[in-house]
């Protein structure tokens, strides 16, 4: 139960930052509910005085008997006193009840700036968390992808919003999802050589399976195969097309509502 409540709050929090970076007038709402998440955060981290352990995963296709699934491969033993991630929680969470409540009622600049700002600190708050041996709920699976899917998503309606033609909110979603992911491929290559730990550190996986030909693949670790499997394909090929499948269509869909929708 407490596992899922801390989900809950967590993605919650997320979609009330996107919320407030599309709707200004939703902002001093969010501003409250932020700082409530905030004290929140840091009341448990206040009162939690245990070191806490945690260990890091990475999700990739590999063999369970005949079958490739998605498998967590341990990549990272992490520990940290038991108040750190409370309070890193609370630093994020206070700083944007911040920007909330002062840019309340003020227009959203644009379509980049705010929502690249999300992806960016959320994924900065997510390798903290991480190094903090925070809850795993809160880190893993897909724990990068609770903020930057929304980060993006709130982009797209933008975008759709403010664009004129088609091809133009293709080309700059596209564009935003690449200026997302570029840097987290790139940071994936610096921890993996120089074995920072954490989820974008992939040093030691070398044996996993490739789904579209159903064949498993080994590679040498600090390998160009590796780096081209594990990091840029899935950070610049495979996620970017999910994001583009999914947030795509709800941006044109919103697109073409906006653009005809009837006159009263």
């Amino acid at each position: 139960m407490l596992d899922f409540l801390l989900v809950t709050v967590q993605v919650l929090g997320s979609l009330g930052i996107c919320l407030a970076i599309a709707w200004p007038r939703a902002r001093p709402a969010v501003a409250i509910g932020l700082a409530a998440l905030g004290l929140a955060a840091l009341i448990a981290a206040l009162s939690s005085e245990d070191e806490r352990s945690l260990t890091v995963t990475a999700s990739f296709p590999a063999y369970d008997n005949l079958y490739i699934v998605a498998t967590p491969f341990p990549v990272d033993e992490v520990t940290a006193p038991g108040h750190i991630w409370g309070l890193l929680t609370a630093a994020f969470a206070g700083l944007w009840a911040l920007w909330a409540w002062a840019r309340r009622g003020r227009p959203t600049p644009g379509p980049f700036t705010l929502p690249l700002i999300m992806a960016w600190t959320s994924t900065a708050l997510w390798l903290a968390l991480e190094k903090s041996a925070a809850p795993a709920v809160l880190v893993q699976p897909a724990g990068l992808d609770r903020f930057l899917w929304p980060a993006t998503l709130v982009a797209g309606l933008i975008l759709a919003d403010r664009c004129e033609r088609v091809v133009h909110l293709i080309l700059y979603l596209s564009l935003f999802i690449a200026l997302g992911r570029l840097p987290i491929a790139v940071l994936s290559v610096l921890a993996s050589n120089n074995h920072w730990g954490t989820t974008l550190d992939i040093s030691s996986i070398t044996l996993f399976a490739n789904p579209m030909v159903q064949q498993p693949i080994e590679v040498a670790t600090g390998s160009t195969d590796q780096h081209l499997w594990l990091i840029w394909l899935q950070h610049l090929v495979m996620m970017p097309g999910f994001y583009m499948m999914s947030i795509g269509g709800i941006a044109f869909a919103t697109f073409l509502y906006l653009k005809h929708a009837p006159q009263d």
